[in-house]
């Protein structure tokens, strides 16, 4: 569980960084793009399983992906910004091994994230 937990201070260390380079300097700023990979992983899973096992649910789905997006945000917020734990990671700065591996490790995780967005397109159009 330690080792889940300093793979998701690292990723949001790393956002933390790009949106403080890009001038966006919000605490929540990363946590956003943080829900938003989780959750594009997520809905991608469960729209793949209704396609695997032809369950036609139709809008339904759109609810469902709707309730997990917010108990991702409330998780995630939770454990970063009501305790302030973000501050505590941006002055431990973790890593995994280097900030090279760190950083590849964040972009493989966005880029893993947004495939869903455009391999699923075509499952969730199939379910009219």
């Amino acid at each position: 569980m330690k080792k889940i937990m300093k793979f998701f201070d690292v990723i949001y260390y790393n956002l933390y960084l790009f949106f403080k380079k890009t001038g966006e300097i919000e605490e929540s700023a990363a946590l956003f793009a943080m829900v938003f990979c989780f959750e594009f992983m997520i809905s991608g899973i469960l729209l793949s399983v209704c396609k695997i096992l032809n369950v036609n649910i139709k809008y339904s789905i759109l609810y469902v992906i709707f309730v997990l997006y917010l108990i991702i945000w409330f998780l995630l917020e939770l454990r970063y910004l009501r305790k302030d734990k973000y501050m505590s990671i941006v002055r431990k700065k973790p890593i995994i091994k280097s900030k090279k591996v760190s950083k590849i490790i964040t972009i493989v995780f966005i880029i893993l994230s947004l495939i869903p967005l455009f391999v699923l397109l075509p499952i969730v159009c199939s379910f009219r």
